[in-house]
């Protein structure tokens, strides 16, 4: 597993080096793709810290030879709002600009999230977010797990370890064989219903399209989504309420067209 984090983003350089120390990561002798790389003591996680952010850092995909590139970043929130968050990148109006989602490993990072705000008593928000903003069309799975808010949320030494136990767990993280991949529509960017069907169900969520992005669901972006959520997906997982009505109805018909179950929350 690699972990991908920019010194020049002070929530994903300060939870990069927080887990750097907490769980005795080594520098590599020689750096990999340009950026400085640290090792576990199991040599199976490193972390890299890339040349650009983490939002540009497209050029890893691939290179790495990783099963999951966890990225570590910052969320600006308008109203500051402090939260530690995942998601998976994409732009709902771009086809082909989906990255690959595991569900799996969106649902571990929210869970472990919430495990680790409570045990270290932040009184912030754990939230999955609608599929928003580069890197583009990762053919690697990943997740972003992310600090919210402002500055002084970024620069918050317990959200930082948050975000650093929660990335290091990850990887040991036991999936369970009833958990039931899909494909979320529906809510807000910080989609409440979504968020708890992957804290308190089975379902995982990896791509997300909020209410906001609705009208731009055709047939072929829901059949990129689900094609890039993995395990294997066919289910939707629509917010009954958190849709208009006529997207709605569209979002039946296409996956109706396209064979896909349909779970009404």
């Amino acid at each position: 597993m690699v972990y991908v984090a920019y010194r020049g983003d002070p929530a994903s350089f300060g939870a990069a080096e927080k887990m750097i120390e907490l769980f005795d990561f080594k520098q590599l002798n020689q750096g990999v793709v340009g950026g400085d790389a640290y090792v576990d003591r199991e040599e199976k996680r490193f972390v890299v810290f890339s040349k650009v952010d983490c939002v540009e850092a497209s050029y890893l995909d691939g290179v790495l030879n990783a099963d999951l590139l966890v990225f570590l970043s910052r969320h600006k929130s308008e109203k500051e709002l402090s939260s530690l968050t995942a998601h998976v990148t994409g732009s709902p109006n771009a086809p082909g600009s989906l990255s690959t989602a595991n569900a799996f490993a969106v649902k571990a990072a929210l869970i472990l999230l919430a495990k680790y705000r409570d045990e270290l008593g932040l009184e912030y928000v754990v939230s999955i977010e609608a599929t928003h903003h580069s890197p583009y069309g990762l053919k690697t799975p990943s997740v972003f797990i992310e600090i919210g808010g402002g500055e002084k949320q970024w620069v918050d030494e317990k959200a930082r370890e948050a975000l650093a136990r929660c990335a290091f767990d990850i990887p040991d993280y036991r999936y369970s064989s009833d958990w039931v991949p899909c494909v979320g529509v529906g809510g807000g960017h910080y989609s409440e219903k979504h968020t708890k069907c992957c804290l308190d169900t089975n379902l995982a969520v990896g791509h997300l399209f909020s209410r906001y992005s609705a009208p731009s669901i055709a047939a072929e972006l829901l059949k990129e989504a689900v094609k890039k959520t993995k395990p294997s997906c066919g289910t939707i997982a629509l917010d009954w309420k958190g849709v208009r009505g006529d997207d709605r109805r569209r979002v039946l018909g296409f996956a109706e067209e396209l064979g896909l179950g349909v779970l009404r929350l």
